[in-house]
């Protein structure tokens, strides 16, 4: 099946040159644009939006699982659970201002956010135990809740550049 080439076509073929440099070089300013990227503060933005919605929907199924099995355990008390994370959580409120002011203020804003939202999330947790304070699946959901707030700040901390 392979026919044979015309020879005005072989002629022409002869003739191309065998290298082909581009007009211009393009490599630089696609590596720059690779670089802002993946290291602009919208990929970080864009993480930590994700794990905001992965942390609400863990705690909206935890939620709906609470609901669908009432299980009897010994009385809880929250201050109990809360104490044992009141150090972290009074040590990080307290550098969130300074750890705040070297983010980029949209990374900052974002952080912001998710602490708003995992602050009311608490409330609600508080409210509920309040109501069933035997409630097994409430006490994991708070100790879920407590342990993204410290993450969330844990991580907020690392993206922080050093002070000169």
């Amino acid at each position: 099946m392979n026919e044979p080439r015309p020879d005005w076509l072989e002629a022409e073929l002869r003739d191309l040159p065998r290298d082909l440099a581009p007009a211009r070089d393009l490599w630089p300013g696609i590596a720059a644009r690779i670089d802002s990227a993946a290291r602009g503060p919208g990929r970080l933005a864009r993480a930590l939006v994700a794990s905001l919605l992965v942390c609400s929907v863990a705690v909206l199924f935890a939620w709906q699982a609470m609901q669908a099995s009432r299980v009897e355990r010994s009385p809880f008390v929250l201050a109990d659970l809360a104490a044992s994370y009141a150090d972290a959580r009074h040590r990080y409120e307290s550098a969130w201002p300074s750890i705040r002011v070297r983010l980029d203020p949209a990374t900052a804003a974002v952080i912001d956010g998710n602490l708003e939202v995992i602050r009311v999330a608490l409330a609600e947790i508080d409210a509920a135990l309040r109501e069933s304070p035997d409630d097994a699946s409430l006490r994991g959901l708070l100790r879920t809740t407590l342990d993204a707030e410290l993450d969330l700040y844990r991580r907020a901390e690392r993206l922080t550049p050093t002070p000169a």
